[in-house]
């Protein structure tokens, strides 16, 4: 816990929402007594300050957290139908989880003036950028990201940009994001991914986060990949075998910093 003090909300009632969802970083999902805690007090400061989309989205996080995808969805949907200002860590908190639960069509409207504006953005976005750009397989927003990227794995993304080039692969990377992606659309909570080069290559892992009942589901990996097969088969194209996923119970989820 880092010496952080579990029972601080209890004594000081943090009455700041910023503070409220940096504070769902120090719990664990399991801590129900905190979570619960947490929650009233948003709803409390909802109350006294009116719908505050930074409060909206530490309720949508904890609604994450505890399996209530549908109310957790209601509630960053209502963040986009109100708009307003999102306090910086917020806003990248935001742009997360829009890509963690699958609506990247408005992470991606979101993204769109930090793409195209690249060499004066605020690197405090990059790993939000990348993740974006992995998540839906477009090596060209992967490349213009890659120079500003201060990520620890900068020459293994780029060696992977690099094969898929030579192999000709860029469209079969996007289409089969977009497979992962379609797969998922219901289950997903949150969006991950890892890099590995201990074979000679790089190899892609990419971490679905979903509810309890589906990561014991021994089959859905299996049928993932079955979806992806089909489409390389219906091309008539081979398919790289440097990509993999993980799925994990959304528990397990290590809030992002």
């Amino acid at each position: 816990m880092n010496s952080f003090n579990k029972d601080l909300i209890f004594e000081q009632r943090i009455r700041n929402f910023e503070l409220l969802l940096k504070y769902l970083q120090k719990i664990s999902p399991e801590d129900k007594k905190h979570l619960i805690e947490v929650e009233k007090q948003t709803a409390m400061l909802l109350r006294e300050k009116g719908e505050d989309i930074n409060g909206l989205l530490v309720m949508a996080w904890i609604n994450l957290l505890t399996e209530n995808r549908q109310k957790a969805l209601s509630f960053l949907n209502r963040i986009w139908d109100l708009g307003g200002e999102l306090t910086e860590y917020c806003h990248i908190f935001y742009l997360n989880t829009l890509i963690g639960v699958g609506l990247l069509e408005m992470a991606a409207i979101m993204l769109k003036d930090k793409f195209e504006n690249i060499e004066n953005h605020n690197s405090k976005f990059d790993n939000v950028m990348m993740k974006f750009a992995i998540s839906t397989g477009n090596l060209n927003l992967i490349k213009r990201i890659l120079p500003h990227w201060q990520g620890s794995q900068k020459k293994d993304l780029n060696d992977l940009i690099g094969a898929y080039q030579v192999l000709d692969y860029g469209q079969h990377f996007k289409i089969t994001q977009k497979i992962v992606n379609e797969f998922c659309k219901n289950e997903l909570y949150a969006y991950d991914y890892k890099l590995y080069h201990d074979r000679g290559f790089v190899d892609l892992e990419i971490v679905l986060y979903v509810g309890k009942e589906t990561a014991n589901h021994q089959h859905f990996i299996e049928n993932l990949n079955k979806s992806i097969d089909n489409y390389f088969q219906q091309t008539q194209n081979k398919r790289v075998r440097n990509q993999s996923f993980e799925i994990r119970d959304i528990k397990s989820y290590q809030v992002p910093e």
